[in-house]
């Protein structure tokens, strides 16, 4: 298919340029982003789009308004914090596209089909090989990007991100699509492709919490998809992989080690982790302000008189809250905190009960499960870089959703089955 014929076709050619800008840094991402925005709200605008106005509101109105009041919210509760600059918070910008886009895309394409799916993955597993050699290479040769030149690392690779769990999480992402391609469809060597470059950006990434999802959901979906025979010898052999990996040396095992005995880099604070000083400290903040909220943009040296209060006046890391649930209260209080549990509740919802392929329903439930198990140790949903993945993550979500009506016809397409590369 030529580029003219690829950008006219019903194929959705936008959605492919997303994934293919998936691994890049937060100023990428945001360029493409922005620039696919602009040209979908550009043939909307000429009349090229697949729904109306009025089916994508009796469709789609619940995510919008939570989504919309969610970042509202978030300004209007910086705007009433006599602690903050009283200047419009430009970090909400970061947040609009998150808002934005899926509407877009589905207003554009409609519902995409099983055969449009095909080139989709096809790119994917095109994008994300790329994307693990790249990190093996930083693991090997230990180089990182720094501006627009290259430069020595401590060999823990961050991708084309700015730091190494930003990649961990950006990929977790795609962690249960790749466990369920290669076991579901077990003679397309693509599934098989695709999770060999995603776990092996798991492991040299080395987040602990991410590794742990990750184990689980391969258990998971080890002892429901296999049977008989298959499953046991399955789980046996992944119960003697973590074995050796923890009776050996290795950089999983140094993990945990480093963790156990007291060498980790999370203790600088005095507490077992850094983490549990965050957490105090943000328990704090929210107590503080718990029905309004902080608002958008609390820095660095916002944060410093909480950490003096706990007796860490020269802490070297007072970060945010490294739990995204605990960071949206903080932010938004109990009422953005509910426009969120709102907006992530529906999508469980729809998953569930708007999409008709099996696999398509596993894949994201499992994919949402993860994300927010993973992020109760990092601010998943506040990094930049990882919303703007999860973003391309719910547009396919989007995409994939069907109108009641056509719910009820009878057919199973096998979305991602007999279509995936």
């Amino acid at each position: 298919m030529k580029f003219h014929d690829m950008v006219s076709s019903r194929t959705p050619f936008l959605f492919l340029l997303a994934c293919m800008v998936f691994p890049f840094g937060v100023a990428v991402q945001n360029l493409v982003m922005a620039l696919c925005a602009g040209i979908l709200v550009v043939e909307i605008a000429q009349g090229k789009k697949a729904e109306s106005w009025l089916q994508m509101w009796n469709t789609f109105r619940l995510p919008l308004i939570s989504s919309w009041l969610f970042i509202g919210w978030g300004i209007v509760a910086r705007l009433c914090n006599e602690k903050m600059p009283t200047r419009f918070p430009m970090e909400s910008f970061g947040y609009w596209l998150w808002a934005l886009l899926p509407f877009l895309y589905r207003m554009r394409y409609g519902t995409v089909k099983s055969h449009q799916w095909s080139k989709i993955g096809r790119y994917l597993v095109i994008v994300c090989i790329s994307w693990g050699l790249l990190v093996l290479s930083q693991y090997l040769w230990r180089w990182r990007v720094v501006g627009v030149s290259l430069a020595l690392d401590d060999g823990r690779p961050k991708g084309l991100f700015s730091h190494p769990l930003t990649l961990a999480y950006a990929a977790g992402l795609l962690w249960p699509l790749s466990v369920q391609w290669s076991l579901r469809f077990p003679k397309k060597a693509s599934g098989w492709l695709l999770l060999l470059a995603i776990g092996g950006i798991l492991v040299l990434t080395r987040s602990r919490t991410v590794q742990a999802v990750s184990l689980l959901v391969l258990l998971w979906n080890l002892f429901f998809l296999l049977r008989g025979s298959f499953r046991i010898g399955a789980l046996c052999l992944i119960l003697a992989g973590v074995g050796g990996v923890l009776s050996t040396n290795n950089l999983i095992s140094h993990n945990i080690r480093a963790m156990w005995f007291g060498e980790s880099v999370d203790r600088h604070s005095g507490y077992a982790d850094d983490r549990l000083a965050f957490w105090r400290v943000h328990a704090n903040m929210f107590i503080e302000h718990p029905i309004i909220g902080h608002g958008f943009g609390i820095t660095e040296a916002y944060r410093m008189p909480y950490y003096e209060a706990i007796g860490l006046p020269d802490f070297i890391k007072p970060y945010p809250a490294h739990n995204l649930f605990l960071q949206v209260l903080v932010n938004e209080g109990l009422i953005g905190f509910s426009f969120f549990l709102v907006w992530i509740g529906w999508y469980l919802v729809a998953c569930r009960k708007r999409i008709r392929s099996a696999f398509a329903q596993s894949v994201f439930l499992q994919t949402w499960v993860g994300f927010l198990l993973a992020g109760l140790t990092q601010n998943s949903f506040q990094d930049a870089g990882v919303r703007m993945c999860l973003t391309l993550f719910c547009v396919s979500i989007w995409v994939c959703i069907e109108e009641k009506e056509d719910l009820t016809d009878g057919s199973d397409p096998d979305l991602g089955g007999q279509s995936l590369p």
